[in-house]
């Protein structure tokens, strides 16, 4: 085979060309700290760098998704703390009553301080995080209870939020194919029932908030009081009693939400232990190892500074030099 000048120089501008190129993706690699910047550079990895760095991102969002749960949450169960607070002040108002030597003017005075506290409950049922309201189901815009105040202060349920709303829960995915419902309505606190069509078939605690209002009011006012006495206190049925079982029932309702927190806390240290495994793999297949880089860079460098003098060397003077 018949080798020319032409084709020697030919091929060694080639060779200096691919050494340049080299130089030039090293250095790229060596200032990026990436060992991937194409996916020309390499499709199978860059492909599984693309995948992993989705991976991340979908986690942290969980992460975050988490944070703004347990944030609800946190703030739900501060909520039924400052409901069993106040059901303990009924409590003490309601025994107050059935002492006998209180005067008329004190028995007012009682009645009047439980006016304000069923306020209260009512302002604290209407409590927000943020700009949505906790115990409003999936409505949020809307205070889920009317005050309407005395006396005797009556509270009751929105009629502007849909029934469905109120039934239905919050929800979000905190991992993979994990989700969690977060959100109580003033429904699921004061154990309102309702039939199919949403139409409310028992009152539950907030007949009996409503009904030891009235019922202090009458006291105070001197109406039937020895009968009311007994409804409020003395009763088997008697609205006391119905008060603790309120009680009880918020308690378990925070059981439920310190259950939820928990989940949510577990899931959570198991996203960030997925976190650090995914960054890892994610930097052994992109980040680039200096040390190496640097002794290829080196080396490619004196291959470049050989092939030009190889090039310099090779390619013959014309009679151009001579004129």
């Amino acid at each position: 085979m018949r080798v020319t000048n032409t084709g020697l120089i030919s091929t060694q501008i080639y060779q200096t060309q691919r050494n340049l190129q080299r130089m030039g993706k090293l250095n790229e690699q060596l200032n990026t700290g990436k060992e991937i910047n194409r996916v020309s550079d390499d499709p199978y990895k860059a492909r599984r760098i693309m995948g992993l760095k989705n991976e991340i991102a979908y986690t942290e969002k969980y992460n975050e998704n988490i944070d703004e749960v347990s944030g609800w949450l946190d703030n739900t169960d501060a909520t039924l703390d400052k409901t069993g607070m106040i059901l303990n002040d009924f409590k003490e108002s309601i025994l107050q009553v059935g002492n006998g030597a209180y005067s008329e003017t004190e028995m007012k005075s009682i009645a009047k301080e439980m006016d304000e506290k069923v306020k209260q409950l009512g302002d604290v049922l209407n409590n927000a995080y943020g700009d949505k309201y906790l115990m409003a189901g999936t409505e949020l815009e809307e205070p889920p209870i009317i005050i309407n105040e005395g006396p005797p202060t009556q509270l009751e349920i929105n009629p502007n939020i849909r029934p469905e709303d109120l039934q239905a829960r919050l929800n979000i995915e905190i991992s993979e194919n994990i989700n969690v419902d977060y959100s109580f309505s003033v429904d699921d606190i004061l154990g309102i029932e309702r039939d199919a069509n949403g139409n409310i078939t028992s009152n539950g605690f907030l007949d009996t908030i409503n009904n030891i209002s009235i019922t202090m009011n009458d006291i105070a006012n001197g109406v039937d009081v020895e009968e009311n006495k007994n409804k409020l206190l003395f009763n088997d049925d008697s609205l006391k009693t119905e008060l603790d079982d309120f009680f009880d029932y918020t308690v378990n309702i925070r059981t439920e939400v310190g259950t939820n927190i928990q989940k949510l806390e577990k899931v959570k240290d198991l996203n960030e232990n997925n976190l650090l495994e995914m960054e890892k793999l994610l930097s052994v297949n992109q980040d680039t190892d200096y040390a190496e880089k640097l002794v290829e860079y080196s080396t490619s460098q004196m291959i470049y500074q050989a092939s030009l003098k190889v090039s310099a060397k090779l390619i013959q003077p014309t009679l151009m030099d001579f004129i």
